[in-house]
């Protein structure tokens, strides 16, 4: 699928990192895909949502937003669902397709 870009969230013991270390960005590069691993607030290299900041679901639309992609699957394993599940419910048309694996917080 030409020019779809696949952003990976990551779970709480973990970081954007992993994505690379079990060679998951190097096999979408390799096929054809954008790939994006980004740290999640408070996580790797990045800062804490604060209580006046951005929410999670807000942070997640921008970084999609700002990616300009016009195609784009996010992928969203165990906490990551929190970030993922308002965006995929209160927007869909933002997402092309989403991934869940394991995704906790679903009520």
């Amino acid at each position: 699928i030409p020019h779809l870009t696949v952003v990976l969230l990551h779970g709480m013991r973990f970081s954007k990192e992993n994505w690379k270390t079990l060679g998951t960005l190097d096999i979408l590069l390799k096929n054809g895909f954008r790939a994006v691993a980004v740290d999640l607030p408070g996580y790797g290299g990045s800062q804490k949502l604060t209580n006046e900041g951005l929410s999670r679901e807000e942070f997640l639309r921008q970084f999609i937003t700002k990616l300009d992609s016009g195609s784009t699957v996010v992928v969203s394993p165990s906490m990551s669902g929190e970030y993922a599940i308002p965006v995929v419910f209160s927007e869909p048309a933002v997402l092309s397709g989403w991934v869940a694996v394991a995704p906790v917080s679903i009520k």
